[in-house]
C-alpha cells in the first residue's frame, strides 16, 4: 500500500523530537569561587560596652598554590601596618609538605580589622570554614577587681601607719616590707586585669591557607614524588649496597679457601679411585 503525503507530516513532529533528544545537554556551569565580601563577615556583631567575652576566629580558606606563600606574607604585612587596629602578629607558620605549599597567621586585633584582613586573605579564593568562639571571662574578671579593691584599701592602711610618728624603728621596718609586698600584688594583678581587658576588647585570628585539593593531588602524585625524592632513594640503596658489602667481604675469606680445598680434595680423590680401578701392568 503506497504512503500518502499526509503521512510524512504526521511524522515530522517525531521526527523533531528524536532530533531534541539527541542534542547534548549543555554542561552545568563551573561553581564560581565564594566572595569573601559577602561571606566572611565574622565581627560585626555589635558588643556592649561592659561586655566580658573574649572572641577567636579561625578561618580557612583555599587559593591557588602559585600565591599562597605571598598571600600569607601579605596578610602578615597588613597587620604590621593596621596601627588603627592594633594588629599584632602572634604566629606564623609556612609549609611545603611534599611540594603542596600550606600556610597559617595568627593575629589579635581589634574587632573593625577582622573582616578586611579575612577578605586578604581569601581573594580569589574560596572559603571553606568560618569558626568562632567566644570565652567568659566574667568571673576571672570579677575576682580580678576584688582583689585589686582589697589590696588597695590594705595599701591605703599601710601608708597611714608609715605616717605616724611613734613608730619604733623596727615596726617601721615591718610596716615598709609589707607595704613593699602588697605593691607588688597590685602590679601583678594589674597586669593581669591589663591582659583580660586585652582579650576582651580585641579578637584572636588564625586564617589557615591551603590550594584546591585537584592542585593538591597533582602536586602530591607519585610520579612527582619519586622525581623529588631521586637523591633520597639513590643514596638509600648506595648505602643498602655499602652495608651488604661489608657483610659478605668476611665471608669471602672462609667461603673461598673452602672451596679450593673441597676442589683440590675432589681431585685427589679421583686420582686415586682411578689408579685403583686400573689393572695391574704384568696381566
Amino acid at each position: 500500500m503506497p504512503l500518502r503525503p499526509w503521512c510524512f507530516l504526521a511524522l515530522l513532529p517525531v521526527l523533531a523530537l528524536c532530533g531534541c533528544a539527541r542534542k547534548q545537554a549543555p554542561p552545568p556551569p563551573a561553581s564560581a569561587p565564594v566572595e569573601f565580601a559577602s561571606t566572611s563577615r565574622i565581627a560585626t556583631v555589635e558588643r556592649p560596652a561592659d561586655s566580658t567575652l573574649a572572641y577567636a576566629h579561625q578561618v580557612a580558606a583555599e587559593v591557588p598554590a602559585d600565591g599562597l606563600l605571598q598571600r600569607l606574607d601579605a596578610v602578615r604585612a597588613a597587620c604590621v601596618a593596621d596601627r588603627a587596629n592594633a594588629c599584632t602578629v602572634l604566629d606564623v607558620v609556612r609549609s611545603n609538605d611534599g611540594g603542596v605549599p600550606s600556610g597559617r597567621v595568627t593575629v589579635r586585633l581589634a574587632p573593625a580589622g577582622v573582616d578586611p584582613l579575612v577578605r586578604l586573605a581569601g581573594q580569589g579564593g574560596k572559603l571553606l570554614s568560618v569558626k568562632t568562639h567566644a570565652d567568659d571571662l566574667a568571673q576571672p574578671v570579677q575576682d580580678t577587681e576584688r582583689q585589686l579593691a582589697q589590696l588597695d584599701s590594705y595599701r591605703e592602711k599601710l601608708t597611714g601607719f608609715m605616717q605616724r610618728r611613734d613608730l619604733a624603728v623596727d615596726q617601721l621596718l615591718t610596716v615598709s616590707k609589707e607595704l613593699a609586698g602588697v605593691q607588688t600584688q597590685i602590679d601583678d594583678l594589674s597586669t593581669k586585669r591589663a591582659t583580660l581587658r586585652r582579650r576582651i576588647d580585641t579578637d584572636l585570628l588564625t586564617v589557615s591557607l591551603q590550594v584546591p585539593r585537584v592542585e593538591a593531588e597533582a602536586q602530591s602524585s607519585r610520579v612527582g614524588e619519586a622525581v623529588r625524592g631521586f637523591f633520597s632513594t639513590m643514596t638509600s640503596s648506595l648505602a643498602d649496597v655499602i652495608e651488604f658489602t661489608a657483610a659478605f667481604l668476611p665471608w669471602l675469606v672462609i667461603v673461598i679457601p673452602g672451596f679450593l680445598g673441597i676442589r683440590w680434595l675432589w681431585n685427589r680423590t679421583s686420582q686415586w679411585l682411578r689408579s685403583r680401578s686400573r689393572p695391574p701392568a704384568g696381566n
